[in-house]
């Protein structure tokens, strides 16, 4: 799991597609981007890339936008063959 508006912040109308791209990146070079400003604590079932970017091969990967006025919207990105 990662948060990438913690290392870009939040941009207006374009944050949703910067979370897409940075997706489909994590996918094709196996690498999870870190989260930044989180401790290592009880996250309970999360496992956040607390810190430092993370190698691993990602398959598939749900991506979840909100943002201002109530819109949320949710993706699923899967790795072709």
């Amino acid at each position: 799991m990662t948060a990438p508006k913690t290392t870009i912040g939040r941009l207006p109308a374009g944050g949703a597609p910067v979370d897409v791209v940075t997706t489909v990146l994590a996918i094709r070079e196996g690498l999870i981007p870190p989260t930044i400003n989180v401790g290592t604590g009880s996250a309970g079932d999360l496992d956040p890339a607390a810190g430092r970017p993370r190698t691993a091969s990602v398959r598939t990967a749900l991506v979840l936008a909100r943002g201002h006025g109530g819109f949320n919207s949710a993706v699923v990105l899967r790795a072709v063959d």
